[in-house]
């Protein structure tokens, strides 16, 4: 009755609040489940598996990483995964890390787009370089529209250290009017 209870106010905050903030303060065996829409297997980085629930505004908002049957925190998944591509020199996979695990809502650009042409801007593909004992990338980052029709435009430095932590500084912007 209790777990019922507690299901319904999550519920109920859920609804009002709009997102899925407040979802992610489940407990663990019902967060691990996650939305069905929302569990994505990863097979590019091994057994791994990243779960989530929806939100109607953004999409998937990913909070836990099953890597080899065990289950982390989705940033500290992130990390042990960045470790271990530093570790083995994987550049390429390090770059889709990047792309499809650490952007969650926005898309790493491999290829102009027209709106670098409208707005005047120089596209360059992705570049990545050892540094020190990780690695740096950089490369423009697209966050598309979400609830205003403008999609917004980075060229970022993403530094990955070689135990796994990712930070990311951005050199340029522009925004582009769909």
């Amino acid at each position: 009755m209790k777990k019922t209870i507690n299901l319904s106010i999550v519920a109920v905050t859920c609804l009002l609040l709009g997102s899925t903030i407040a979802c992610t303060e489940r407990n663990s065996e019902e967060i691990l489940n996650g939305d069905p829409k929302c569990q994505r297997e990863m097979t590019d980085f091994g057994d791994v598996e990243i779960i989530g629930d929806f939100a109607h505004d953004l999409g998937c908002m990913y909070t836990i990483m099953r890597i080899d049957g065990k289950k982390y925190d989705y940033s500290e998944g992130t990390k042990i995964l960045a470790k271990k591509l530093v570790e083995s020199n994987d550049s390429e996979l390090l770059i889709k890390l990047i792309d499809r695990i650490h952007l969650q809502h926005s898309d790493l650009m491999t290829r102009v787009d027209d709106s670098f042409t409208e707005e005047n801007k120089t596209f360059s593909a992705p570049i990545i370089e050892k540094s020190g004992s990780g690695y740096k990338l950089t490369a423009w980052v697209r966050e598309g529209a979400q609830s205003l029709p403008v999609d917004e435009y980075d060229l970022v430095t993403y530094t990955i250290s070689a135990n796994g932590v990712i930070t990311g500084k951005i050199l340029e912007s522009f925004s582009h009017d769909l």
